[in-house]
């Protein structure tokens, strides 16, 4: 059996087929619903931040390990120090320290409008998309980013993102230990934990038991968390997983809500009994 053929044979099994359409919803809403403006907007304003990604990434190296540029190679942060100490490289140095910092206000504006903001707005303007029965305006979208973002940002940061990172935590503690690879097992666990929580927190902004919501629809998280863990592993363009993440909130809200693509009587009428 030739690849093609075990390619054809994987498509075709069961659970592949179930995966595609717990999924195909969400598809049929963006194409046909016309919902596909939330997921273009929300991906030009991540695409936006690529070029900013890169400055980030190549300061925060420098930072900890240094360039793999040959003429820089074992210059770092702290090689800069001493030498700065020793009275070289102080225009060199001052403008560094300057990029330094310059990166770290990159980092906040990022955090700020590519975490908060579009995931306010994909979330909210999803809604929006469910109540109306029609395409969300751009006015709109960018009038729902702001939409109670500071409750919505907290909410994201205590439920979401907080545990994630106490695991990640308790990976790198547990990764001291000799031939136990903490940090590997950590990333696993928050891969599938971080939507799982999304879609909780998400079901919370919806007015959702959020732990109903967490456990009912297991099956649609978890299948989602999966292919996006299985694409990441082969893809590790940044924007790919953008879009992914922003096509999750959509698929959550869906799921979560009454609409013509997917159902929520069942939790509701579980979750309100």
């Amino acid at each position: 059996m030739n690849v093609k053929d075990q390619v054809n044979n994987m498509k075709n099994s069961n659970a592949v087929q179930a995966v595609k359409a717990l999924l195909r919803p969400t598809w049929k809403a963006i194409k046909e619903g016309k919902a596909y403006g939330i997921l273009i907007l929300s991906t030009i304003l991540m695409a936006i931040f690529i070029p900013m990604n890169f400055f980030i990434t190549t300061m925060f190296n420098f930072l900890s390990v240094g360039l793999d540029n040959d003429f820089f190679k074992g210059f770092t942060f702290y090689t800069l120090i001493d030498y700065m100490k020793d009275g070289y490289f102080k225009h060199i140095g001052a403008a560094l320290i300057l990029g330094l910092f310059i990166c770290l206000i990159f980092f906040i504006i990022k955090a700020i409008i590519a975490i908060f903001i579009v995931s306010n707005a994909t979330v909210k303007s999803t809604k929006a998309f469910v109540e109306q029965g029609a395409p969300v305006s751009v006015g709109q979208y960018f009038k729902l980013s702001v939409n109670e973002l500071l409750k919505f940002s907290w909410g994201l940061f205590v439920n979401v993102f907080l545990p994630v990172i106490i695991v990640s935590i308790i990976g790198a503690i547990i990764n001291l230990i000799p031939g136990i690879k903490g940090s590997a097992g950590a990333a696993l666990i928050n891969s599938f934990l971080y939507y799982g929580l999304l879609f909780r927190y998400i079901a919370i902004v919806l007015n959702i038991d959020g732990d109903s919501a967490m456990q009912l629809k297991a099956k649609y998280w978890l299948a989602f968390a999966l292919v996006i863990y299985l694409v990441t592993s082969f893809i590790s363009f940044a924007i790919v997983k953008d879009i992914l993440d922003i096509g999750f909130m959509m698929f959550s809200v869906l799921v979560l809500t009454k609409n013509p693509y997917y159902t929520g009587e069942e939790i509701r009428d579980k979750v309100n009994s």
